[in-house]
């Protein structure tokens, strides 16, 4: 068994306020939820928390790097069928970027396997997280520009919005191995707020054997 993408979606803020939601609809029967949220984080704001479907999500990690936030929150085995993704930061921001990505064949009790983040000032952005061939990656990018970002060509876009003028947030997974390398680039330094994480495989299902 391999960890699948079920569907994608995101939402962005238009205005200042702190909070986004949306309505996310799965094709299938989802075994985990992830969601990546991208914040500009001036004047200081945090992300209180996401719910899905009116349940809270664990944060599996966030990373900053000048006004730019970025964090992924995940949920396994979540309520099947349409459900409102929300965020709510501690103070108004002037933008949130949201996405949800639900996959099917993951583990039911733990979202995801691992994670990594990075941070900096730069014209590339990179993390590397561990994996597995059977696991999907996702990652989440943060700007505190309005720069133009492009993901590598191995990696699939699920979203890439920009709200307003020192913000970009995106998303885009790619089939684990032993180390995944996410990566994208701006071609202008930029601080850029990063974070992956790998959707955990389903255990294998073991037949069971009667003695003689």
């Amino acid at each position: 068994m391999a960890v699948a993408l079920d569907v994608a979606s995101s939402a962005q803020s238009t205005g200042s306020g702190a909070t986004l939601s949306w309505t996310h609809t799965p094709v299938g029967t989802p075994t985990a939820v992830g969601v990546g949220v991208s914040v500009d984080k001036f004047p200081s704001a945090t992300i209180s928390g996401v719910t899905y479907g009116g349940v809270s999500m664990t944060i599996e990690n966030q990373t900053v790097s000048g006004e730019a936030r970025a964090a992924i929150f995940g949920l396994a085995n979540p309520t099947s069928g349409a459900q409102t993704v929300e965020i709510t930061t501690s103070v108004a921001v002037d933008g949130i970027v949201g996405g949800a990505i639900s996959v099917t064949g993951s583990d039911t009790t733990q979202c995801f396997s691992a994670n990594a983040i990075a941070s900096g000032f730069n014209t590339v952005q990179t993390v590397d997280v561990a994996s597995s061939a059977s696991e999907l990656v996702m990652d989440v990018v943060s700007l505190d520009l309005n720069s133009a970002l492009t993901f590598d060509g191995s990696q699939t876009e699920r979203w890439n919005r920009t709200p307003e003028g020192f913000l970009r947030g995106a998303c885009s997974t790619e089939t684990g191995s032993a180390t995944t390398t996410m990566s994208s680039s701006t071609g202008v330094n930029v601080n850029f707020a990063m974070v992956a994480a790998s959707f955990k495989v389903a255990a294998a299902s073991h037949p069971m054997f009667r003695g003689s």
